[in-house]
């Protein structure tokens, strides 16, 4: 099940990334469009902008769910065969 997991965690992130670049130019462009110069006005285009808000909103959940996955696989380390490949790499952080 943590397999399926950590495809569903990477379909998340590569089906986003074209998606959050598209939707920050359109907001690039709402800011470049704005009479007005601030700080914050950038940051609220990018909210506003549903191109760009979806897709990044999709994109932190996939990351909420890595750092789940990432708390749930350590407990099961020894009951799955996973362990077998991270093994070897805990050993090697465990030395002094």
């Amino acid at each position: 099940m943590l397999y399926a997991y950590a495809l569903l965690v990477g379909i998340l992130w590569g089906s986003t990334n074209a998606l959050i670049k598209r939707g920050s130019e359109r907001a690039a462009e709402k800011t470049k469009q704005r009479a007005t110069v601030g700080v914050l006005y950038p940051w609220i285009d990018h909210v506003c902008t549903p191109s760009f808000f979806l897709p990044q909103l999709i994109n932190q959940t996939g990351s909420a769910l890595f750092i789940w996955l990432l708390g749930v696989s350590g407990k099961h380390l020894e009951h799955e065969h996973v362990g077998a490949c991270v093994r070897p790499f805990m050993r090697s952080c465990d030395r002094e």
